[in-house]
Parts: C-alpha cells; sequence; structure tokens
C-alpha cells in the first residue's frame, strides 16, 4: 500500500457505494476493457472520484495488480482476464 492508503476488499457485484460510482464512472467516460477508477471516500462516507486510467500500469506489485489481489484474483488470472476481454472485443460499427 502507499501513502497510507487502506483497502476494502470488494467484488464489483457486492453493489456498495464506491464500487457504483466506479460504474458509473467507467460508462459516463464510455471506457471499454479494463481501467482503473481510483475513488476515496471521506469521513462522512461520501464518495469522490479522483480519476479514471484506461490504461493502469499492470506489473506485479503496481496499484491495479494489488487492488485485483486484495479483491481476491491472483495475478495469473488477472492478466488471463485483461487477455479474454482484448479476445472478445469487437468494435462499434456505425448505423
Amino acid at each position: 500500500m502507499k501513502r497510507g492508503a487502506t483497502w476494502q476488499a470488494c467484488n464489483t457485484d457486492c453493489g456498495c457505494p464506491s464500487i457504483l460510482q466506479a460504474k458509473r464512472a467507467y460508462r459516463a467516460l464510455s471506457l471499454s476493457g479494463y481501467a482503473r477508477i481510483d475513488i476515496r471516500v471521506d469521513a462522512d462516507g461520501k464518495t469522490y472520484v479522483l480519476e479514471a486510467n484506461p490504461n493502469p500500469q499492470l506489473a506485479y506489485g503496481e496499484d491495479f495488480a494489488e487492488s485485483a489481489a486484495h479483491a481476491g484474483i491472483a495475478y495469473r488470472d488477472l492478466l488471463q482476464k485483461i487477455v479474454n476481454l482484448g479476445l472478445s472485443w469487437r468494435p462499434e460499427r456505425p448505423g
């Protein structure tokens, strides 16, 4: 963990306000595939989106991989999920 950050393991289907806010930001920015949404929660529980990174550092030990590990996703599985997303992606066709 960096700079005193705390982690709260949560899968993407838990329904907690932070995850819902991150999903809204992802959709609002029309992101696809994987991305890292940086959020902070204040002492009153209010969630703030700080930034969205559509191409986060994937190296072992970096924030994206650490977040996945805290959610119970092994590094190898994380990389496989990203490869699978890429293989299944189809560009949108106008009209």
